[in-house]
């Protein structure tokens, strides 16, 4: 049987670690409003949306109320800066 050994650099965390796209990242953040809508606590909309509850927060703070077009918008703005 092989044993794989983590390196030093990947920490403790158990959830994996992801990049998303802009829309994926706004679709997360609707389906998170209507979670918390029908009542559901942060944490329980964290753990349905596998995200961690600050990653939630950075991307309330980042594309809050944003559409699609406009987080591509900003993302292309920022990016020719």
């Amino acid at each position: 049987m092989r044993v794989l050994i983590r390196p030093d650099w990947a920490g403790d965390s158990t959830m994996k670690r992801t990049r998303h796209t802009a829309e994926q990242i706004i679709r997360k953040l609707k389906t998170a409003e209507q979670l918390i809508a029908q009542g559901k606590t942060v944490a329980d909309v964290c753990r349905a949306l596998e995200v961690s509850q600050p990653t939630n927060h950075r991307w309330r703070q980042l594309y809050g109320g944003m559409q699609a077009e406009g987080a591509l918008a900003s993302r292309k703005a920022s990016a020719k800066q």
